[in-house]
């Protein structure tokens, strides 16, 4: 019986053929380790071998921060989560370092605020996000009376990370407190910045939080390996299209949508804000 498991969000029909994707990858590479999938249909995943599918509705406005629900619900029953963004291919057998099962938090990629502030384009043609970062930042520094120049706290890029239980680590504690970050983003209209949240609540309750390569997970994930391997020819350029192709096929292929369905869509999003600014954002009980 194993003590760890993959697991991922899968939310929409885009997300959702990207899950079944990566669970037919996972089922080759990583035989007989569970896959648990928050997903708004679990029955898309009734016949694919190793998944356990879990219901789930949309907390978050934009659904980022419900990868909390994910994480708390593996942890309810294993001792290691191991997120994976559900656009990421597996492409050899999996084979985990121990250090991935020591107690806290490893992820594949870590930043800090001071480097995001650094790195950051201010310009009128720098990218939105940034700017949000910035500005969420700003404010978090001050509610938290936290140093401004932020060499010491974490930003976690968050497409493969892993968070183990154990020891004298109160990961609950952890996990409350980026509940409470991502409640306090979310009613500040900044949707997207789990990354700035997860490493946050690291710093704010001592919770370890460390880069880890993952060297035993060869995989695929378009922004980094588009910066990372194809330079150092871990990938030819061929390659890499062959694969992306897989990814944008369903990621950004939403089919045929009219202005109901939009509008449909615009309603839910304002009614899980104003949800949330009236009643909070509890992502750890759903």
């Amino acid at each position: 019986m194993h003590t760890w498991c993959f697991c991922t969000l899968a939310l929409g029909e885009g997300y959702r053929n990207l899950a079944r994707q990566l669970a037919a990858d996972l089922a080759k590479f990583s035989p007989g380790v569970t896959f648990l999938v928050l997903t708004d249909d679990p029955l898309v995943f009734r016949d694919v071998p190793s998944v356990q599918a879990v219901y789930h509705r949309k907390r978050s406005v934009l659904g980022y921060n419900d990868k909390l629900a994910v994480i708390k619900k593996a942890l309810d029953q294993y001792s290691t989560a191991v997120f994976v963004d559900a656009d990421v291919r597996i492409l050899a057998p999996v084979h985990l370092s121990p250090e991935v099962f020591k107690p806290g938090l490893r992820t594949f990629l870590i930043r800090t605020w001071a480097w995001m502030r650094e790195t950051s384009d201010t310009s009128p043609e720098g990218p939105e996000w940034q700017k949000n970062d910035l500005r969420m930042m700003a404010i978090l520094v001050k509610e938290f009376s936290l140093p401004n120049d932020g060499s010491d706290i974490p930003y976690v890029v968050e497409f493969l990370f892993a968070i183990t239980k154990g020891g004298r680590l109160d990961v609950e504690a952890y996990l409350r407190k980026w509940n409470q970050l991502a409640e306090f983003c979310e009613r500040r209209r900044l949707f997207i910045h789990l990354g700035l949240s997860m490493g946050l609540a690291a710093r704010l309750t001592g919770f370890p939080v460390e880069q880890h390569d993952f060297r035993g997970v060869k995989f695929f994930e378009p922004l980094i390996s588009g910066r990372d391997q194809v330079p150092n020819k871990e990938l030819t350029p061929e390659e890499y299209e062959a694969l992306n192709a897989t990814i944008t096929r369903y990621k950004y292929s939403r089919g045929r949508t009219t202005f109901a369905s939009r509008a449909v869509e615009a309603l839910k999003k304002r009614a899980r804000y104003l949800r949330i600014k009236l009643f909070g954002l509890d992502l750890i009980n759903c």
